[in-house]
Formats: C-alpha cells, sequence, structure tokens
C-alpha cells in the first residue's frame, strides 16, 4: 500500500552541503596516485627514501603550484634499490 503523506522533515534528504562536504576523499586522487607511484616503482626494485609527511607534502604541492617535472626531480633524487 502506497502512502500519500508528506515526508517528515526527518526523512528529507539534506542537500544544504556544499558539493566538498559530500564527496568521500577530498584528496583521493592525489592519494591514490602517490599509492600507485611508490607501488610502480616498488614493483620495478625502486623506493622513495622519504617520510611519509614529505610525500604528503610533495603530492600536494601539485595542487600549490609544483610541476610535475619539479615532482619527478624531488622524486629521482630521493630513489633507493629495494630491499628484498
Amino acid at each position: 500500500m502506497r502512502s500519500t503523506s508528506k515526508p517528515t522533515s526527518r526523512c528529507k534528504p539534506r542537500h544544504s552541503r556544499t558539493g566538498s562536504e559530500n564527496q568521500g576523499f577530498l584528496d583521493g586522487n592525489k592519494r591514490l596516485a602517490l599509492v600507485a607511484m611508490l607501488t610502480f616503482l616498488e614493483v620495478n626494485g625502486l623506493r622513495v627514501e622519504a617520510s611519509d609527511p614529505a610525500l604528503a607534502t610533495w603530492i600536494l604541492g601539485l595542487s600549490a603550484g609544483t610541476t610535475p617535472e619539479q615532482l619527478a626531480e624531488l622524486i629521482r633524487a630521493h630513489l633507493r634499490p629495494a630491499d628484498g
């Protein structure tokens, strides 16, 4: 049986939030790109010797004006052979 009553305020969808608040991952693409890059390098016998905060700063720098070429230089300077 179908109800003809209007939904209560408790049941109404909330559309007042901004789009950024509704996104599951604000910087998900950057995080995913970082993980994909580190995995690719590891599979190919290399690793980036840098702290997690440094890696985060580097990848977030792309949004702040760091060029891909500058990021590549940083990464190359910190590449080391992967252990085992």
